[in-house]
C-alpha cells in the first residue's frame, strides 16, 4: 500500500516541482508525508533530488525526476525512522561529527577546508539537506555499532573455522565487489522494489554514478562507503550473489539479483586470486637502536643505571632519525639502524616488545648478552601476526552479525511505523 501511494505522489510531485515558479514556492512547503509524528515536506523530497541528480550524474529533467522520487521518498522515510530510532536509543550524530563528515567530503572533491557549501550552492543543492542526510547515515552507523554490534559475541571455534575457511580460499579467485540492496520486508511489496531497482539499473547503464546511487539508495551497511564490499571470497557473501559474481567479468554491472532478503545490483571491479589469511607469514619490521655496552657479569646497579641512561636520553625521540641521533651522541659503534627484519627471526625478547609497541615509539630498555638497547619500529611490511588476523575475524563476524541485526530491526521499524502520505 505505502509503494502504490509512492508511486501516485511522484507524478503529483513532479507537476509540483515543474510547475510556474511562484506556485512551486507555494507548493513546496506542503506536506509530503508524515511518519510517527513527524514531518517530510515537500521541499524535503524536492532538495534530496537534487542531491541524488547532482551526485549521480543525471540530467535534472522531469522524466529523471519522476523516475527517481519514488525511491527519494522511500529513502526519506527510512532516515526519519532511522534518526527516530538512534534518538530513542540515545546515539545521535553529534555536532562534531558532522564536522568531520563534511570535511570528509571536502577531501573526496578535491576542496578546500570550508567551501563545501559554497560548492553545494553552485549545483543547486541545499546544504542543510546534505546535513540532514549525513545526520541519518551517522546516527544509524552508531545504532549499528554501539547499540547492536556489543550484543554479538563470537567465539574462539567460530574464529577458528572462519579462519580455516579463508586458508583455504588461498589461490582461488576473490573479488573486489560493490552493491546497492533494497530489501523486501513484505512479500506484497515484492514487484514494486523489482521495479525500483530496475529504474535504477537504467540510470547506472545510462551512465548514472555507482557510488552516488548507493549512498543514496541501497538499505546495506556498505551504502555509506558508496556500496563497497571490499575483496570478497568464497563463504562470504548469499549463494546467490557468489554465482553472480561468478559470472560477471571486471567492470560488468548485474542484477537484480534475488536474495532471501531482496534485491541486489552487483558491480565487478576487479577479480585477482586469493592470497589467503597471511596469518602464518611472518611481519617484517624496519628497525632502530640505540645501544649501550654491557659486561654479562654486569652488577644489578650497573644495569640499573644503564636502564636509567638510556630512558632519559630516548623518551623525546619522535623519530628514527632523532634515535640515530642519539646514538651517535652517546658514541657506540652498536647504535644505528637494523634494517628490515623479519620479527620471528628476532631473539624472543625483543619479539615480545615489538608485539605491543606503536611505530616510531622508543621502547623501554631491553637487556641483552652485550649490553643494553632501546629500539624504534621505523616501518612495518609482511603479513600479519596470528594475533592480529584473529581480531581481523572477529571484527569481520561481528560485523556480519550487527549487519544482520540492522537489517531485521529496520524492517521491524517499517512494519511498526505510522506513516502517512499526504499527496
Amino acid at each position: 500500500m505505502l509503494l502504490t501511494r509512492i508511486g501516485i505522489l511522484a507524478l503529483v510531485l513532479v507537476t509540483l516541482i515543474v510547475a510556474p515558479h511562484a506556485r512551486a514556492q507555494q507548493s513546496v512547503q506542503g506536506i509530503a508525508a508524515v511518519i510517527n509524528d513527524e514531518v517530510i515536506s515537500v521541499y524535503d523530497v524536492w532538495a534530496r533530488l537534487q542531491i541524488v541528480i547532482s551526485s549521480s550524474d543525471l540530467p535534472n529533467t522531469p522524466q529523471t525526476q519522476q523516475r527517481l522520487i519514488p525511491q527519494v521518498l522511500r529513502g526519506l522515510i527510512d532516515e526519519k525512522l532511522q534518526i527516530q530510532e538512534a534518538k530513542r536509543l540515545g546515539v545521535e550524530a553529534t555536532a562534531s561529527d558532522l564536522k568531520r563528515a563534511k570535511a570528509d567530503l571536502e577531501k573526496q572533491n578535491k576542496l578546500a577546508p570550508g567551501t563545501l557549501g559554497k560548492f553545494l550552492a553552485a549545483r543547486g543543492v541545499d546544504e542543510n539537506a546534505l546535513e540532514q542526510q549525513l545526520k541519518a547515515t551517522m546516527s544509524w552507523s552508531k545504532v549499528r555499532r554501539i547499540r547492536l554490534r556489543k550484543k554479538f559475541r563470537v567465539g574462539d571455534d567460530e574464529i577458528n573455522e572462519a579462519m580455516a575457511r579463508i586458508k583455504a580460499n588461498k589461490g582461488k579467485p576473490e573479488h573486489l565487489a560493490a552493491e546497492i540492496f533494497l530489501p523486501v520486508d513484505n512479500p506484497r511489496e515484492e514487484q514494486k522494489v523489482r521495479e525500483i531497482v530496475a529504474r535504477l539499473l537504467k540510470q547506472i547503464k545510462a551512465g548514472a554514478d555507482f557510488p552516488a546511487l548507493a549512498k543514496s539508495f541501497s538499505k546495506s551497511a556498505s551504502a555509506s562507503s558508496g556500496g563497497s564490499l571490499g575483496w570478497v571470497i568464497e563463504g562470504q557473501l548469499d549463494p546467490e550473489l557468489e554465482a553472480a559474481l561468478n559470472k560477471m567479468e571486471p567492470g560488468q554491472i548485474a542484477g537484480p539479483v534475488r536474495t532471501l532478503s531482496g534485491f541486489h545490483i552487483l558491480l565487478l571491479r576487479k577479480r585477482r586470486q586469493s592470497a589467503g589469511l597471511l596469518a602464518g607469514e611472518p611481519l617484517k619490521v624496519n628497525l632502530q637502536q640505540t645501544f649501550l655496552p654491557l659486561t654479562r657479569i654486569a652488577t644489578n646497579v650497573a644495569v640499573a643505571e644503564a636502564s636509567r641512561r638510556l630512558t632519559e636520553t630516548t623518551k623525546d625521540a619522535k623519530s628514527c632519525a632523532d634515535l640515530d641521533r642519539i646514538g651517535k651522541d652517546l658514541g657506540t659503534t652498536m647504535s644505528g639502524s637494523l634494517g628490515t627484519l623479519e620479527i620471528t627471526k628476532l631473539p624472543a625478547r625483543f619479539q615480545q616488545v615489538l608485539a605491543k609497541l606503536p611505530d616510531l615509539t622508543p621502547s623501554p630498555p631491553v637487556r641483552t648478552e652485550q649490553g643494553m638497547v632501546v629500539l624504534m619500529v621505523c616501518s612495518r611490511s609482511g603479513g600479519t601476526s596470528e594475533a592480529m588476523a584473529r581480531d581481523r575475524v572477529k571484527n569481520m563476524l561481528l560485523n556480519k552479525r550487527a549487519d544482520k541485526a540492522a537489517q531485521r530491526l529496520m524492517r521491524d521499524l517499517r512494519r511498526d511505523a505510522l506513516v502517512d502520505i499526504r499527496l
